[in-house]
């Protein structure tokens, strides 16, 4: 497709990316469909791929942890440093209603700079995500 000049570029609620433009050998319009393999923020523990979005990150005294749940949950939000071991529990078995949500989550002087990970967990399942504390 090296004669493929590009016009248009969207991508669909359904994380689809559609590429429309025209070729150069006989001007036809070309529309093309690709799957992009995006999920930010969208979290559904019944299919074990799920995403969290946190900013800003790298972190200095607060950052902000957004999701999206597609059903009602009982959730946890914990935050582990790099050998696993615990460091911060931000929500403990907390039940939340079905759809978009946004935690401030403040981290205390006494929390060293580093590599840690944030974890939200419920009995269907769990994701993480990796930050970095200034």
């Amino acid at each position: 497709m090296s004669d493929f000049y590009s016009e248009y570029v969207a991508m669909q609620p359904n994380g689809r990316i559609i590429v429309s433009g025209t070729n150069s050998n006989n001007n036809s319009v070309i529309i093309k469909g690709y799957t992009s393999g995006v999920r930010v923020g969208v979290l559904d523990f019944s299919i074990g791929n799920n995403s969290i979005l946190i900013e800003p990150n790298p972190i200095e005294n607060q950052t902000t942890l957004h999701y999206t749940l597609q059903e009602d949950e009982t959730i946890s939000v914990q935050m582990f440093d790099m050998n696993g071991a615990l460091m911060k529990v931000f929500k403990e078995n907390i039940k939340q209603a079905k759809g978009a949500h946004e935690e401030l989550l403040s981290f205390q002087n006494d929390i060293p700079s580093g590599n840690y990970i944030i974890c939200i967990a419920s009995p269907k399942g769990k994701t993480s995500v990796k930050i970095m504390k200034m």
